[in-house]
């Protein structure tokens, strides 16, 4: 009944009761009895979190709410999954943050961004910084590594050197010689 496609990754794979599918080449959502929840009528679709799904048509990236209609525009060239009321998008400038309504937390400028324990990590091309879900940020990127230890513990390297920092009380407990 359905195309395979080896790059769609996830399909088959029931998240919140559905699957993403492809069938005669467009892309859509089944319940676990078949029936059709977002109509095959895209190029791509990740999964709704949030309350919204990335979709994809002619090469750009917008997000669609339940009822299947539009509210961010196509205009990525690629997006993530909502989570925990932000998503990650990439345009010609680079890659940045967004909240549920399209406005810019993070801008496009970073070459990478990961999100994990409520911070968004970020590389410029000079290194890793780290920033909260608002957008301020909590460590410049010069780091060459960003590791957390514990909730407010983190392991910096920079330059073959490393330290802790705390992140409550925004200062190193420890480091070595040369660790900025």
């Amino acid at each position: 009944t359905y195309d395979y496609d080896k790059n769609l990754s996830g399909e088959s794979s029931f998240q919140n009761g559905m699957a993403r599918m492809k069938k005669n080449g467009k892309c859509g959502m089944i319940d676990s009895t078949e029936k059709t929840i977002v109509p095959f009528e895209f190029d791509d679709i990740l999964p709704f979190e949030n309350g919204l799904a990335p979709v994809k048509k002619k090469d750009k990236w917008g997000f669609i709410d339940a009822k299947i209609k539009l509210v961010i525009p196509y205009q990525y060239d690629w997006a993530s999954s909502f989570q925990d009321g932000t998503a990650i998008v990439k345009t010609e400038n680079g890659m940045g943050v967004i909240d549920a309504k399209g406005k810019e937390i993070i801008p496009d400028e970073f070459q990478e961004i990961k999100y994990s324990q409520n911070f968004f990590y970020m590389n410029d091309g000079n290194g890793w910084g780290l920033m909260d879900k608002k957008g301020n940020w909590i460590l410049p990127c010069r780091y060459s590594k960003i590791e957390f230890i514990s909730g407010t513990l983190l392991r910096l390297e920079m330059n073959d050197t490393f330290g802790y920092y705390n992140i409550e009380r925004c200062d190193f407990i420890w480091k070595e010689e040369g660790m900025e």
